[in-house]
């Protein structure tokens, strides 16, 4: 989602309600989001310049994402290719946890957005070798580490289910 300041109007837009926009203005502002991923803003402006540059007196491109916000979008997409099953936690309405859990779900990899460790359902790690944990910046270092030791619990459960009774062979 990029924000579009067109002569004095602000209008939230996607890349199919700008191609429709018209008159075009001859003045045109494109701002980020700072949760947007870089790579999504950086096409949506070459659409721009590939499409509307002729027509544009001026054009000025704002990137306001996030540095943080960026380094764990990379993050994510990284951990989210060595791993059977990404959690990334963070609250519902956050942008960036919305955006961390969209990255690693494009990968492929089985995704699941949760808020707290009382959300992870044991059936989403059957069969998985290796779960990632990603949080969007705002969440709560105590919420993580509840999320860590709840799937450390779980894994010696399972480990401990999987090993046969000993037998006393006397």
């Amino acid at each position: 989602m990029a924000t579009l300041l067109i002569e004095s109007a602000i209008l939230e837009t996607d890349w199919n309600n700008l191609i429709t926009l018209r008159p075009i203005p001859r003045k045109l502002g494109v701002l980020s989001q700072t949760t947007q991923s870089t790579a999504r803003f950086v096409e949506f402006v070459k659409k721009i310049t590939d499409s509307h540059l002729g027509k544009l007196s001026e054009l000025r491109v704002v990137n306001t994402i996030c540095d943080s916000t960026s380094k764990r979008q990379t993050a994510t997409l990284a951990l989210a290719k060595k791993v059977d099953c990404v959690l990334v936690v963070g609250g519902r309405n956050s942008a960036n946890t919305h955006r961390l859990a969209e990255i690693s779900t494009q990968t492929g990899v089985q995704t699941h957005h949760i808020e707290t460790d009382k959300e992870i359902d044991t059936h989403w790690l059957e069969g998985c070798q290796r779960v990632g944990i990603t949080a969007g910046a705002s969440t709560p270092d105590l919420v993580i580490d509840n999320v860590v030791r709840r799937l450390e619990k779980i894994g010696k459960e399972k480990r401990a289910a999987s090993v046969p009774p000993s037998r006393n062979e006397n």
